[in-house]
């Protein structure tokens, strides 16, 4: 089934339009095979739309992230707040699904505002594990632990095309793997501290607006590793 411009085949609608509702209709749980459904069929449209409208593409990766998120949550984890007002951006302005064509700047809007309330969720996830880190430095599963999420947040910045943010998050990585191979955890655990606080600061000011570049010198810091 091909996929193009910002239109959606039938069978294709049919089938998104049958997940989700399998999905709201699973509340108050979380129901993780609808969602599991949704990722692939959003990661479908972003491989066989074309590159010419990347708000598009962009749309779509961050709806999959959202979908990917929601099929890895622990079984009978409760439906929340966020959720719901995600799926509603999701049917209110999705490319070629919503009731009435978005223009593009609601539709960027409703990019941001989907970003925006995913990102909130990841970030807390993301700094609890580093937090559990930080209470015990030497622990080298602790640190393990710290990789996956910081990957996925990557991943998710990466398709936003925030790319500075991406790059502290991949400069954190490659810190936290070589203090796992050189066994010198207490040093990351120093370096982590000041890169999840930056983080936070660029995602604030993406709130506000602006794209900013990450401190030049953390960056450095990050990519050469624990001293």
């Amino acid at each position: 089934m091909r996929v193009t411009g910002s239109e959606v085949p039938t069978d294709w609608r049919r089938a998104f339009d049958q997940c989700m509702l399998d999905l709201l209709r699973g509340r108050p749980r979380v129901a993780q095979a609808p969602a599991l459904a949704l990722h692939g069929l959003c990661q479908q449209v972003v491989a066989e739309h074309p590159p010419s409208d990347p708000h598009v593409r962009m749309f779509w990766a961050l709806a999959g992230h959202f979908f990917d998120h929601l099929s890895l949550t622990a079984p009978a984890a409760l439906w929340q707040t966020w959720h719901a007002v995600v799926c509603g951006r999701i049917m209110q302005a999705a490319p070629g699904l919503a009731p009435m064509a978005p223009t593009p700047n609601q539709q960027a809007e409703a990019l941001s505002a989907m970003f925006l309330e995913f990102v909130h969720a990841q970030v807390e996830d993301w700094q609890a594990v580093l937090q559990r880190w930080a209470d015990a430095p030497q622990d080298a599963a602790a640190a393990q632990a710290c990789l996956a999420p910081t990957a996925q947040l990557h991943l998710l910045l990466s398709d936003m095309q925030l790319d500075g943010m991406a790059d502290l998050c991949a400069a954190l990585m490659h810190c936290i793997e070589t203090a796992l191979a050189q066994n010198r955890l207490q040093a990351a655990v120093d370096q982590a501290a000041p890169a999840v606080q930056e983080t936070m600061r660029l995602l604030h000011q993406y709130a506000a607006g602006f794209v900013r570049a990450p401190d030049p010198t953390l960056l450095a810091a990050l990519r050469q590793g624990v001293a």
